[in-house]
């Protein structure tokens, strides 16, 4: 007489959740390793705009500071019937130090480097520009220059944040470095000869990120042109 052995099929409850368990800690390691490839994109999406902002921002301060236009001897000439508009400000480059939260303006003065809010195609025109340091972001205040007809109303863009810190100077005419313009007592142009704006952004714990340039204002180009021109 043969006997037959008989065989169990299937798994036990056993083996069931053992590979179940194991199953879920591969999922969890998996996961794991997928979030923290989410948060490095993203981190390095977010340093990337920052430095572009960083860019763009520093490049518009250079824009603008070259094309630095003086204000009238006379603003108001002509203009008798806009007396409540206010006047064409002097170039105006402060201290730092000197900033408050109710005056927070580092510079001001007039430009022709305008830059559109629209789809029209960009001009150049004459605006009167603030930059402004609120809570480590730098903003750059444009509205039209005083005396142009229609209305617009001041408008503000960020250009940079988590701005630590913010080195600003200019030259007179004799090269002496100062750290604000115009000096009081002092008789000198409108505009400074050279400009040197330096800027530092970054977080706790971030990468530190530092732009600067040395801009001479157009004015400055142009003034030494009209000077060489015969009869002048």
């Amino acid at each position: 007489m043969i006997k037959k052995t008989q065989f169990s099929l299937g798994f036990t409850l056993l083996e069931i959740m053992v590979a179940l368990l194991l199953t879920g800690i591969i999922f969890s390691i998996l996961f794991g390793v997928y979030g923290r490839t989410l948060d490095v994109a993203e981190d390095v999406e977010r340093e990337q705009e920052r430095m572009r902002m960083l860019r763009l921002g520093t490049e518009r301060i250079r824009l603008d500071l070259q094309g630095v236009v003086p204000p009238p001897q006379d603003p108001g000439e002509g203009n008798a019937t806009q007396e409540d508009l206010p006047q064409p400000p002097v170039f105006l480059i402060r201290d730092v130090a000197d900033l408050s939260e109710e005056d927070p303006v580092l510079m001001e003065f007039c430009t022709l480097n305008m830059l559109e809010f629209s789809d029209r195609f960009p001009r150049r025109e004459v605006v009167r520009v603030a930059y402004l340091v609120r809570d480590g972001t730098v903003i750059r205040r444009q509205s039209l220059f005083p005396g142009l007809a229609g209305e617009w109303p001041e408008q503000e863009v960020e250009l940079a944040v988590d701005v630590q810190n913010i080195n600003l100077s200019c030259t007179g005419p004799d090269g002496e470095l100062l750290s604000s313009w115009p000096p009081e007592g002092e008789d000198l142009p409108p505009v400074p000869g050279m400009v040197r704006f330096s800027l530092v952004q970054g977080r706790e714990g971030d990468s530190i990120r530092r732009n600067m340039f040395t801009v001479r204002p157009q004015w400055w180009g142009e003034r030494d042109d009209r000077k060489s021109e015969p009869g002048t």
